[in-house]
This record gives C-alpha cells, sequence and structure tokens, in this order.
C-alpha cells in the first residue's frame, strides 16, 4: 500500500481516537435557582410595574417586603443589600454596588436610607420573606432616589480555571428588584447632562485604545432610551478620524460615567483633537463640542498596542540600528585616522 495513503488512514484514526478519549468539560450552571419577587404596597405610585414605585412623605418610614423561593433541593444562602443605582460602563444602570461614592454625586443614597445589608438562608424549596427598613430624609427632595434591592446567591458556585494562572471564573447569580422612592406625583425633575473630561486612555474599561469623555447627568432623574453619536477630529471642522454611535442606552439620576470613542487600529499623533458628541433620548438633547490634548507620552502609549503598524516599528527599529552602526562605523574612522596622525608624529 502507498505510504502517503497509510500516512492519511493512520492521521485520520488519531483524530477519531482523540474525539473519542477527550473527556467534555462539564458547562457552567446557566440558572439562578431561585426566583425574587416584590410585595407591592398600598401608596405604590405605579401599579403597572412589579417593582417598588413608592410615593412617599418627608420623614416617613416604611417597611419594603420582597419574597425569596429557593428552587433547588440544596440550601442557599444570600446576600440582600439596597443599592443605588449608578451608570456602568457602556452606559447602563446598574445596581450591584452597595457603596457608590465614586460613581454618585446624590446627595442621599440607598446606603444613607435604609436599613443595612442582610445574609438569609433558604433550606431546600423554602420561601422566605425579608423585610428592608427605609426612612426617607426629613427634607423634601426634589425628583427621585433610584436603586434596587440586590439579592444575590453567595454559595460557593461551580468554578471554571481559564488558561491564565492562579485564575478562574465562578458563577454568581443576583436578581434585583428595582426601587423608585418619589414625593411628588406631579412635579418631576428633568435630566441634564454635562462633560466634565475628554482624555486619551490604553488602560480603561475597554481595554483598547480610546477617547474618554467623562459624562455626568447632575439632576434627579433617569434618562432612558438614549442614543449617543460621538466623532473626534483634528479641528472642527475637519475629516473624522474616530467615530462611535451607542443606542438604547440608559443614566441614573445624579450618576458620572465614562463614555467610549474606540480608537480601532487608527494610528494617532500627538497634538490637539476636536470632540463633537450628541446625545438624545427623544425629548431632551444635548450637544457637547471639546478641544482636548494628546501628548507625545500618551501617542507612544496608545500606539504601542497597535498591532496593524508593526512594520512602523519595523522601519523605526531599522532607522535606529542604522543609526548605531553609522556611529560605530564613524567612531571606528575616527579612531584609525587618530592612530594615524600619533604614528606619523
Amino acid at each position: 500500500m502507498n505510504k502517503k495513503i497509510i500516512s492519511i488512514i493512520l492521521a485520520t484514526f488519531s483524530v477519531v481516537l482523540i474525539m473519542l478519549t477527550v473527556k467534555p468539560e462539564k458547562a457552567l450552571a446557566s440558572e439562578p435557582g431561585f426566583t425574587v419577587s416584590a410585595q407591592i404596597p398600598d401608596n405604590q405610585y405605579d401599579d403597572s410595574v412589579s417593582y417598588f414605585d413608592l410615593l412617599m412623605k418627608p420623614g416617613q418610614s416604611q417597611k419594603l417586603n420582597i419574597t425569596i423561593e429557593n428552587l433547588l433541593d440544596a440550601e442557599k444562602t444570600f446576600k440582600v443589600s439596597p443599592n443605588s443605582a449608578y451608570t456602568a460602563s457602556g452606559v447602563t444602570e446598574a445596581y450591584d454596588k452597595y457603596n457608590i461614592d465614586k460613581y454618585s454625586t446624590a446627595k442621599y443614597k440607598f446606603s444613607d436610607i435604609f436599613s443595612g445589608p442582610q445574609t438569609v438562608t433558604l433550606k431546600p424549596y423554602e420561601t422566605k420573606t425579608v423585610s428592608l427598613d427605609v426612612n426617607m430624609p426629613t427634607e423634601k427632595i426634589e425628583g427621585i432616589l433610584e436603586g434596587a434591592i440586590n439579592v444575590v446567591d453567595i454559595n460557593k458556585g461551580e468554578s471554571k480555571l481559564t488558561n491564565q494562572e492562579d485564575f478562574g471564573i465562578r458563577n454568581q447569580f443576583s436578581m434585583a428588584i428595582g426601587v423608585i422612592l418619589r414625593e411628588s406625583s406631579t412635579e418631576h425633575a428633568v435630566p441634564k447632562l454635562k462633560i466634565r473630561q475628554v482624555r486619551a486612555s490604553q488602560r480603561n474599561f475597554t481595554r483598547n485604545p480610546a477617547i474618554l469623555v467623562s459624562l455626568e447627568n447632575n439632576q434627579p432623574a433617569a434618562i432612558g432610551k438614549m442614543t449617543i453619536k460621538a466623532k473626534v477630529s483634528r479641528t472642527a471642522n475637519s475629516k473624522a478620524l474616530f467615530t462611535t454611535e451607542a443606542n438604547n442606552r440608559s443614566v441614573a439620576p445624579n450618576s458620572k460615567f465614562d463614555f467610549a470613542v474606540p480608537m480601532g487600529n487608527q494610528w494617532i499623533n500627538p497634538g490637539k483633537y476636536h470632540l463633537h458628541l450628541t446625545a438624545t433620548n427623544g425629548i431632551d438633547e444635548w450637544v457637547f463640542d471639546r478641544e482636548f490634548d494628546v501628548s507625545f507620552t500618551q501617542a507612544i502609549e496608545l500606539n504601542r498596542e497597535n498591532r496593524s503598524f508593526w512594520w512602523v516599528w519595523i522601519v523605526v527599529i531599522a532607522v535606529v540600528i542604522f543609526i548605531v552602526i553609522l556611529a560605530f562605523v564613524y567612531y571606528l574612522g575616527y579612531r584609525r585616522r587618530a592612530s594615524k596622525i600619533n604614528i606619523e608624529e
């Protein structure tokens, strides 16, 4: 039999053998195994929603009750915490942090007016009611206080090792019940965006070179269904270098956040740049124009990770090597001439 045919048969047999002997990796669980629901009180402002939207008075105290049901044949432990809303990376509202001073400018946060976090253990298939106390500020508040009661399953979940040493991913399920607290059914605050800073950054939440625009909603009103468009150019009227658009975004009341304009694989030079950004939710619109600088050091850092311009680095290295060789040759020639002069003398 032809040696080539034998090699093909052996290779095919090896592949089949590997497929039969490799043990499939166990998939991580994809179901939380519990449910959470709100017990809606009489002072609910909007009866059409399943979360808390409460009309309250200054100084009013009230218990908010939620029901947690364990759906599994195993004991589960939950951390229940009242968390203020903040605007996360990607411009979405999030409720997973108890302390949010870094992200919020609200005068009152849920950590100020609610009772603290609780730990609750449920037996297999058990249902429990958990109560949290809320005490409204004595002074009248404008707009809304927004957040959620966050319920996190803190049992040790299945873990999966990655290809990074001493690093793994662990499943941890959480559910949140939204909470809106308001003191007026007729007076509503109007959201307002303002721009705080524009800067170029290599180390950011996108993990890629980007222009970061720091924005802030400085009013006690949320912004939903928002579209953001941004472009970066050398000057206000020149061709756009980097552009991006984000649709259906949401911004929490009194929150600050970064919006990223990815640079992609484009090279950036040091110097002055212009940002033009528009944001609208169909009712309100905000337009920003801002100049910013990219320093020489920043440009090097941003371009260093750009693999599309590997040839530039080859050229730079080649030029450096050429200059070093030229200097070395000149040095050798200089020493020869100096030696020759000494001999003649």
